[in-house]
């Protein structure tokens, strides 16, 4: 789809009319963490989004004829996801916004608050902690979403095989909502990318033959590695920039032991899951009976995994 610069990318974007435009822009950017795109006049209307790329966006317009703030019963509210839904209310309220719904974890793995903002809009604050489907909790899926950057759900670019490649490896690992995703394939190494929900883990597992290579970019876990399921005389609590190194023989998991999914990538040496590969689920992932590395990866003398 073609896209322009003086327009919003995002296929669907809210339109709120403020008394006061640069107010407002100045309160969204600050505390929300929205920037300023476009500015159309100094009072008239700016166009707004979120700093990672065209998931949101926004319009900031001017009260005109056919145009007004919004009632006290409105009929609008417009959802944000957010890191921390705690810290981003404490800072909306100390700037003048009314808590309208505290901080509340529903079943449906999100955290959420409602807030009125100074400017007659109300914002639902989400956090996501865990990957829930609908079914989980009475819902149903009618059509899931699409495996795409837009949806957070998954990668925007493909695993190449033993191709040249080079991708933002931070944004995907963190936008990443999968159990394992496959990111690259090659003859002597792969890249996958995990999600792991509050209080789950990677497993328990020891590969023989594969050295690995792990690096958490969100959340906080307790990584353990050991000479046995039994054993694990390494454990240390790791999160945002730390890696963990896995010798190849040893028995190791790391835990979600924060209050978010725990978003890291791991390098196998060598490639030890079929290229592409995306598991949504750590279930998903432990039934699937078809997950061999590709026939062109370089393997050393079979030796089967083990897993606790």
């Amino acid at each position: 789809m073609l896209t322009n610069r003086s327009a919003p990318h995002a296929r669907v974007t809210p339109v709120l009319t403020v008394a006061d435009v640069r107010a407002a822009v100045a309160w969204y950017t600050e505390v929300l963490g929205f920037v300023e795109h476009v500015r159309i006049g100094e009072g008239h209307r700016s166009q707004l989004g979120l700093p990672d790329g065209p998931a949101a966006e926004l319009v900031v317009a001017e009260v005109r004829p056919g145009r007004r703030t919004p009632e006290r019963e409105r009929s609008h509210q417009v959802m944000l996801k957010v890191a921390d839904v705690a810290r981003v209310v404490e800072t909306a309220m100390a700037r003048g916004a009314v808590l309208v719904d505290p901080p509340h974890d529903w079943e449906y793995g999100e955290r959420q608050a409602t807030i009125d903002d100074p400017f007659g809009h109300q914002w639902v604050l989400g956090q996501t902690l865990a990957d829930v489907e609908p079914e989980e909790w009475g819902g149903q899926t009618v059509i899931p979403r699409t495996v795409a950057r837009g949806y957070g759900r998954g990668m925007s670019i493909e695993d190449v095989g033993p191709r040249p490649q080079s991708f933002d490896l931070e944004s995907e690992t963190l936008e990443n909502r999968t159990y394992r995703t496959v990111a690259w394939s090659g003859r002597y190494l792969q890249v996958t990318l995990m999600s792991i929900p509050v209080g789950g883990d990677i497993g328990l597992e020891q590969h023989p033959e594969t050295d690995q290579f792990i690096r958490l970019d969100g959340g906080r876990g307790r990584a353990q590695m050991g000479p046995s399921k039994d054993e694990l005389t390494f454990d240390q609590e790791v999160t945002d920039g730390w890696c963990v190194l896995v010798p190849a023989g040893s028995w190791h998991n790391i835990t979600n032991v924060g209050d978010e999914p725990m978003q890291l990538y791991t390098v196998y040496a060598p490639q030890h899951h079929q290229p592409g590969k995306v598991h949504e689920t750590k279930d998903v992932a432990e039934a699937d009976t078809d997950d061999e590395p590709a026939d062109w990866s370089v393997q050393p003398e079979s030796a089967p995994d083990q897993h606790g």
